[in-house]
């Protein structure tokens, strides 16, 4: 089918997206585990892990949440898949409820494990909003490299079944009709994979947010905006640790951050009562105060398991080097001024994600790495 639209239309080939509920869901991991050069996304509505069952009769304990396995081990049965494939994976969308009867939300943990680790970015989340899009229902859950670009997302609707999430009406961000399999709770799934593949055009909204992609350790009275519309309000949601100061049902923010990095989001509620967004940046909360963040650092970082071994190059003058646990304790520091670097790990060190902080002056970058 793929070919044919390609042979037939005039289309983007970097634009072929996937999406299905239920076995249609299982399907679309299966199309981007089998075909990855093919397609640039799925949107997995009630699905379940690739070769989460291979059989008809392993299918029930798939369904049922039993089938429990490793990241590690879920990214091999997709890199098997195709030995020889060097290219990208496309990202990844999750829709699931948390009372669907026939297809246990396990199989959501299950995915984002399995997708997160083809990605090879760990299983943490980086950034979360409830009450997404303005519905207290669902909250949407984004996991990024370490360069803050979004592979994976996850949206769970609370105590919603079996079925495809629409919102009934004439707005831009509504559409869909009810059946059996679709039922109306206000979020129109639909919309929002087409914007998480990039398929809507943003680029004319009035919710373009203006502000700062970077902060200090508890910075406070940094302000946000987008241009106003008079007769619409306006929704905002900050970083977790982070506050609000003041602004919010305005088009202008001011907020007080902690030390999480995360994402400032902002909807808008028109006085016809349509919804447009949410819309939102990230910003990276940077871990020492006077520090700015910025792509000026290239340093390439790299975990030698054989050594137990960090390796770092790409230095270009005097470089501060920090290893931090998910709690910001810091394991061990070095500074130098070589081009390349190793930071020797101590034995005794646990298996699991770390942070590289790197310091150049006053510019500082932090990256996530995976020590087994």
């Amino acid at each position: 089918m793929v070919d044919h639209m390609k042979n037939n239309f005039n289309i983007d080939n970097s634009k072929i997206f996937v999406t299905g509920l239920s076995a249609g869901a299982a399907m679309t991991e299966v199309a981007c585990a089998t075909y990855p050069e093919v397609y640039a996304g799925g949107a997995v509505l009630a699905g379940g892990p690739y070769k989460s069952a291979t059989s008809v009769f392993d299918a029930a304990n798939a369904m049922n949440g039993m089938v429990d396995k490793t990241p590690t081990e879920w990214s091999t049965l997709v890199f098997a898949q195709n030995p020889a494939y060097t290219g990208s994976f496309p990202k990844m969308l999750f829709f699931h409820g948390t009372s669907d009867p026939v297809v246990n939300i396990n199989n959501l943990t299950e995915s984002i494990e399995q997708w997160t680790a083809v990605h090879q970015i760990n299983q943490t989340i980086d950034a979360t909003i409830i009450n997404y899009a303005g519905n207290p229902n669902v909250s949407m859950h984004s996991y990024r490299n370490t360069l803050n670009t979004e592979f994976v997302r996850s949206i769970i609707v609370s105590g919603f079944g079996h079925a495809i999430p629409i919102d009934v009406g004439t707005c831009l961000q509504q559409g869909g009709q009810t059946a059996t399999y679709a039922i109306d709770i206000d979020f129109h799934s639909t919309w929002h994979a087409a914007h998480f593949f990039g398929l809507i055009d943003t680029t004319s909204s009035t919710l373009i947010i203006n502000g700062p992609n970077s902060a200090a350790n508890n910075q406070t009275n940094v302000n946000y905006s987008v241009t106003i519309n008079t007769t619409s309000s306006y929704n905002w949601a900050v970083p977790s640790a982070a506050s609000i100061a003041s602004g919010q049902g305005t088009n202008n923010l001011s907020v007080n951050f902690g030390t999480n990095s995360g994402i400032v989001s902002i909807y808008e509620t028109t006085n016809t009562g349509c919804l447009n967004g949410p819309e939102s940046i990230w910003v990276n909360i940077n871990g020492s105060v006077g520090l700015t963040n910025t792509n000026y650092i290239n340093s390439f970082v790299f975990y030698n398991e054989l050594e137990h071994r960090i390796e770092i190059s790409g230095a270009k003058g005097n470089t501060k080097y920090r290893l931090l646990d998910l709690n910001g304790k810091q394991i061990l520091s070095k500074e130098s001024a070589d081009e390349n670097v190793s930071l020797q790990l101590l034995e005794t060190i646990s298996e699991g994600v770390y942070i590289i902080e790197i310091s150049e002056g006053t510019n500082l970058i932090n990256k996530k790495i995976i020590i087994r």
